[in-house]
């Protein structure tokens, strides 16, 4: 299974597109003014935990798409593999 910074590194390409979304959303309206009203700060939350949800979710995709090609590859190379009793192991 690949360690936890190649499967990171493989969701670099969200980096371009949450930095425009949180330049867009916080930095423009920060620009503007918009830090002096009460609810900004919690916009940011929203905001941060959203991006995490999105993260989180292509992450969990990336993996079951990894597992399944790795069990489709097992499938290839041994495409009938013994039941359980037949493999000559003794339990």
């Amino acid at each position: 299974m690949p360690r936890l910074r190649d499967r990171t590194a493989r969701l670099g390409w969200m980096a371009v597109p949450l930095s425009a979304y949180v330049l867009v959303t916080v930095v423009l309206p920060l620009l503007n003014g918009a830090a002096r009203r009460d609810d900004f700060a919690r916009h940011i939350v929203w905001l941060a935990g959203g991006c995490a949800v999105v993260v989180t979710v292509a992450a969990l995709i990336q993996t079951a798409s990894g597992l399944a090609a790795a069990a489709r590859a097992r499938m290839v190379r041994d495409p009938d593999p013994p039941s359980p009793g037949q493999d000559g192991g003794g339990a």
